[in-house]
């Protein structure tokens, strides 16, 4: 015995199947710009953060992504950010460049660079 699916008619309504759909993040993201004339990342980190810099030289010369900490997972979860730089399409947390010396001085044996060379 074989089933069969039922379709709706798409040439009836004038619509084709997916194919006319907008992806989601797209369909999002004009929706933002039009009602706010702000893009989503922008929106989202207007909620996190007091301080968001949208052109790359408004951001102060001490405040630094993620990537310019220490690399480790721990480290990541331990900063705070205290701002957010949004580009176009995407947003980044700052960090101040203080976070670093105070996880130095919090956790000194995990952050000290071993010895090379003899002796």
């Amino acid at each position: 015995m074989t089933r069969s699916r039922v379709c709706p008619d798409t040439e009836s309504t004038g619509l084709s199947p997916a194919s006319d759909a907008l992806p989601v993040r797209e369909t999002a993201e004009q929706f933002a710009q039009v009602f706010f004339g702000k893009s989503v990342s922008l929106l989202t980190s207007e909620e996190r953060f007091t301080t968001v810099y949208t052109g790359s030289r408004d951001r102060p010369a001490d405040l630094h992504p993620a990537s310019w900490f220490p690399a480790g997972t721990w480290f990541c979860h331990e900063i705070h950010a205290c701002g957010d730089r949004c580009g176009r399409r995407q947003g980044w947390p700052l960090y101040h460049a203080s976070e670093a010396e105070r996880l130095r001085a919090l956790c000194p044996p995990r952050l000290a660079t071993p010895a090379t060379g003899p002796g």
